[in-house]
């Protein structure tokens, strides 16, 4: 934890001069805690003009190495999630947007583990259970009360869709802000963790920055949000409400690239003891963003859980999208 610690402080000693553009895919792609309808940070305050349509499409790939066992409860997750996103977004007047989120979702064995235990030995990173369990294996199991949830095959599907709305609030050179709202509709099979079984309803406001402190490369956001969970097939029981936050910063430093990076706090998912699913989760992302022809956008990132086990190890994030004026 110290070297973790070490790591994000000297990154952030490295950023803190640096700038510029939207932020990174950061939503929570656990295979249990990511079931549930809470918002990325993508999801912001640029509001698309009226009557334009904006699309983007997202990767996010994460790895699980975590066991945990408190009063009855005991969990496993050891495997790979995938999850590709296609969004859509409509301007209506100069205030308004909706749009939708359709998502794949694969559980997978996958191939990433021997890339991981190299990554954390470079940056002395925990390694969850990657040195007792077989590496490239998938396993997800949750027992409590004489009960069990098992997923021990790759599986595939659609995911959660999602409904989405912004009301802009305020829209000037040096920033913005708006009003978010999203919900969550049931269409992924639960039984495969490929969805929640349950309706979610998150409202939240978003800002953006533009040249911080005067430095016009510099930019930064913040997002807050509270989420409503309905109730889900599996596992221990939810929280009613989780509430989340998000902040970050980039740099545009050499022309058409911007360097980032961003942290998010969530409170606890689950009414559970077990670290994986009832603790804060925490997460820190850096990458690069590239500034394409026609205003498209390609952005890369690296996500690690700050607060070991309260979200997926290692999340890798792919996203092109149209840059918003």
């Amino acid at each position: 934890m110290k070297r973790c610690v070490a790591l994000i402080a000297f990154t952030c000693l490295f950023v803190a001069d640096l700038a510029a553009a939207d932020a990174l895919v950061d939503r929570d792609n656990g295979p249990m805690s990511g079931l549930f309808g809470f918002p990325d940070s993508r999801e912001g305050s640029r509001l698309p003009g009226d009557g334009e349509d904006r699309w983007d499409i997202f990767l996010a790939s994460s790895s699980h190495s975590v066991r945990d066992d408190e009063s009855g409860e005991a969990i496993l997750l050891d495997g790979e999630t995938h999850r590709l996103g296609i969004t859509w977004r409509h301007g209506f007047g100069k205030n308004f947007e909706l749009g939708i989120e359709v998502p794949w979702v694969m559980h997978e064995s996958g191939n990433l583990d021997s890339f991981i235990d190299r990554w954390h030995g470079i940056f002395g990173l925990p390694d969850g259970i990657r040195d007792v369990r077989p590496p490239d294996r998938l396993l997800f199991r949750y027992e409590a009360n004489g009960g069990e949830f098992l997923l021990n095959r790759n599986v595939n599907g659609l995911g959660d869709v999602r409904l989405l709305g912004g009301w802009q609030l305020g829209d000037a050179v040096s920033g913005r802000s708006a009003l978010r709202l999203s919900l969550k509709l049931p269409t992924g099979d639960s039984d495969e963790l490929l969805g929640s079984g349950g309706w979610d309803l998150s409202l939240g406001f978003a800002a953006d920055y533009a040249a911080l402190g005067g430095v016009e490369s510099l930019s930064g956001f913040y997002r807050v949000s509270a989420t409503w969970l309905g109730t889900h097939d599996m596992g221990p029981p939810n929280n009613s409400v989780v509430g989340q936050v998000s902040a970050g910063l980039a740099y545009d430093f050499i022309a058409s690239t911007t360097l980032a990076i961003q942290a998010l706090v969530r409170t606890p998912v689950y009414d559970s003891r077990i670290s994986p699913l009832g603790d804060v989760g925490a997460a820190l992302t850096m990458g690069l963003s590239f500034r394409l022809p026609r205003d498209y956008i390609l952005s890369l990132g690296v996500g690690e859980d700050i607060h070991p086990g309260s979200m997926p190890d290692v999340t890798f994030t792919l996203s092109l999208r149209r840059r918003s004026q």
